[in-house]
């Protein structure tokens, strides 16, 4: 057995994708080798800001042998035809063999292809992988057309097997060619040197200043900061992403504390925070059980005298300091706008602001959502008129200064500066929210207020931009459309929200209309197709949600094929209840009932809206016929319940009927023939298998799922 290592050492990667790389990077390796015929037992991967690492185990030394047979010409054919054969598999025809087929006797030749050493084919393996590795962004550097994340510095690439020790896998990537040697930490340690074993490299690198270990890093910079908070009688404010994000920084972490001046702690945390974390990548340490921040802790790449360390952090103090007399300034002015005006004037000034160059101004988005909100919020029995001013406020701080200094702040800014005016709290929490959720896993809006203002904003941002012949195609979505429509459907379902999501949209269309906006690419009487577009991309998105959660993609399609999407969460539930009932074993007999009755009215040239609704059960001339009709009858009640006053009971209840109807109807197949030669008797024999159709097809799309045993 055989082990692998490779590490690419290149320029800085940024520190979200550094992971990613290099977990990609493995999966295309192990499978490039696995379908060569070596597959791995064990396999590794390990980034820093500056390598991306991927170890393979237990690879064979050698691929194993392949046999083919291939059949050649009849026996008794020329013997032109049988030397070509010959030559075209490679072997002497005195090698052939003659075997008896039901077609008569044939020549076959069997051609065993010996297997290949690893040595061999793992530079053509690792190349290919390399260069077929797809980044979200990449670059070409010198002069040639190799694109890679950063420029590429060198390989390090070996193979180390059981007796031959370490083997340079000779591969060229960029114009570097691998060899034994790397090098650490940039600047503490760049003297290149040489990795023996793979046993060797990770402690080799440790010697040279570099923590190869991702999570190790983590662990470090968590665990020294939590200790220098305890020294000085503080805590760590809790951010997990910004410590995975630091992490992807340094090579050889070594954290500093600093101390904020007492000029900017006045400053609210929001903006502390953001300026502290997100512009300066420092991690904010708080007094114990208070929001107020006093100290932050920064993680330097390099370590040196205590005279250098002091340099570093009052370097870094200065910095920050700078960013918060800049935040300090912004903030005051904005404090004495909002004093003066109150939010009015924001809003006012968003009429000065354009959204986009069909939809109009901030302003008209603005009045927009407000009028979607208070129908939401009406629907949804919640506050109207709190709803109805955190929409009209929700995008007034867009024009504040912090905002534009701090995006990141956008609504929790402005909810703050409702508060400091005397807004309801509700409202002021539904402005601060209204941007959440932010993805597949944020949380969610905590007030159902908050909850109507969001969704107006998304619904409105999705109507809006299909109007303007705006679409997200391919992997390009530059107006986050997909981003909308996940935050819609997250919200209505795990909120439970029983809204009518096809009104909505219709809605949110008018409101378009009725600003009389120039450049839409829809008509007034094409309206109601805009909506239907609207709701299939929804729909997708929906799909691709439940396929996430792992639901069946033919229970999700299924039961989209025979409802409008409008009730999402009623979709949600008929989709998890009928895939429960093939969970449990009986797709098979579910599907069944309308699989024989399609079938047959397909024969008999007929479809299920012809005879549907036709069955006179005065036409009966057998106690099977009755029986079966009976059952007919249940599941229709049960059916028409589930149309009228949908319930997960009763949807259940329905499917269960057309699993038990397999009994009844077996029944009558085996007792009575149903294309008699009497054509008034075989219409209502046929008019039978046409409303079971009919019922089932008003549950689920039966067409789309397959038979399963």
């Amino acid at each position: 057995m055989a082990n692998l290592l490779l590490e690419i050492l290149c320029e800085e990667i940024p520190a979200g994708l550094q992971e990613w790389g290099a977990s990609e990077l493995e999966r295309v390796i192990v499978s490039q080798f696995a379908k060569a015929g070596f597959p791995s037992t064990t396999s590794m991967s390990f980034s820093t800001p500056r390598r991306l690492t991927v170890v393979l185990g237990g690879l064979p030394a050698a691929s194993p042998a392949t046999t083919h047979e291939r059949r050649g010409p009849r026996k008794g054919a020329p013997d032109k035809a049988l030397l070509g054969f010959s030559r075209a598999v490679g072997i002497e025809p005195e090698q052939l063999e003659v075997r008896e087929t039901g077609k008569g006797n044939y020549y076959f030749a069997v051609v065993v292809k010996p297997g290949v050493q690893l040595q061999e084919i793992a530079s053509e393996q690792l190349c290919s992988s390399i260069e077929s590795l797809t980044w979200p962004k990449s670059m070409r550097w010198g002069s040639g057309n190799f694109r890679w994340i950063r420029p590429i510095r060198s390989v390090l690439c070996f193979l180390e097997q059981d007796r031959d020790g370490s083997q340079v896998v000779d591969l060229e990537i960029a114009g570097i060619r691998s060899g034994l040697e790397t090098s650490g930490h940039r600047f503490l340690a760049p003297k290149r040197f040489e990795v023996c074993s793979i046993q060797a490299y990770e402690s080799s690198l440790r010697k040279a200043k570099v923590m190869l270990r991702a999570d190790e890093r983590r662990r470090y910079i968590r665990e020294a900061a939590e200790e220098i908070a305890r020294r000085h009688r503080l805590e760590v404010w809790p951010d997990e992403d910004l410590i995975k994000e630091i992490a992807g920084l340094v090579e050889w972490p070594h954290v500093l504390a600093g101390r904020i001046p007492d000029a900017f702690r006045s400053l609210p945390n929001m903006i502390l925070r953001t300026a502290i974390g997100h512009h300066q990548k420092y991690l904010a340490l708080r007094v114990p059980g208070e929001e107020k921040v006093t100290h932050f802790v920064t993680v330097a790449n390099t370590v040196g005298t205590p005279e250098h360390k002091e340099t570093i952090l009052a370097g870094n103090t200065r910095v920050l300091c700078a960013r918060l007399a800049d935040a300090s300034f912004f903030y005051e002015a904005d404090l004495m706008a909002v004093n003066n005006c109150g939010l009015d004037g924001f809003r006012e000034r968003l009429g000065g602001v354009n959204y986009h160059a069909v939809l109009g101004s901030q302003l008209q988005r603005t009045d927009r959502i407000t009028r979607l909100a208070r129908s939401i919020s009406i629907s949804l029995r919640a506050d109207v008129e709190a709803a109805t001013e955190a929409a009209s406020y929700c995008k007034a701080d867009l024009v504040s200064q912090v905002v534009v200094e701090f995006p990141e702040l956008q609504g929790i800014i402005g909810g703050h500066y409702a508060y400091i005016i005397g807004r309801e709290a509700e409202v002021c929490t539904a402005i601060e929210q209204h941007y959440l959720p932010s993805g597949d896993r944020s949380k969610l809006p905590g007030s159902v207020v908050a909850c109507a203002v969001a969704l107006a904003d998304r619904i409105n941002h999705l109507a809006g931009f299909y109007l303007a012949g705006e679409r997200a195609t391919g992997s390009k979505d530059p107006h986050a459309l997909r981003r909308s429509a996940l935050a819609i459907i997250r919200i209505i379902l795990e909120q439970g929200f029983p809204l009518a999501l096809r009104k909505l949209v219709v809605d949110a269309i008018a409101n378009h209309f009725d600003q009389s906006l120039n450049g839409l690419r829809y008509s007034s009487e094409t309206k109601e197709q805009a909506a239907d577009d609207i709701l299939a991309f929804v729909r997708g998105r929906f799909a691709v949600l439940l396929r996430q959660q792992g639901m069946d993609i033919q229970a999700i399609e299924a039961c989209l094929g025979t409802m409008d999407l409008d009730d999402l969460v009623e979709a949600r539930q008929r989709i998890s209840c009928l895939q429960s009932v093939i969970d449990g074993g009986r797709g098979t007999t579910l599907v069944q009932p309308y699989i024989r009755a399609v079938s047959i009215l397909r024969a008999a040239g007929f479809s299920v809206q012809a005879l549907a609704g036709e069955v006179e059960p005065a036409l009966f001339t057998h106690a099977q016929e009755r029986q079966l009709y009976e059952a007919l009858e249940i599941l229709d009640g049960l059916v028409n319940r589930v149309n009228s006053n949908f319930a997960v009971v009763a949807f259940a209840e329905a499917l269960d009927a057309v699993c038990n109807i397999n009994s009844p109807l077996e029944t009558f197949f085996s007792s009575i023939m149903v294309n008699v030669e009497d054509l008034t008797i075989r219409r209502n024999r046929l008019a039978m298998l046409a409303m079971l159709a009919s019922s089932c097809s008003q549950l689920a799309d039966f067409s789309i799922l397959q038979p399963t045993a």
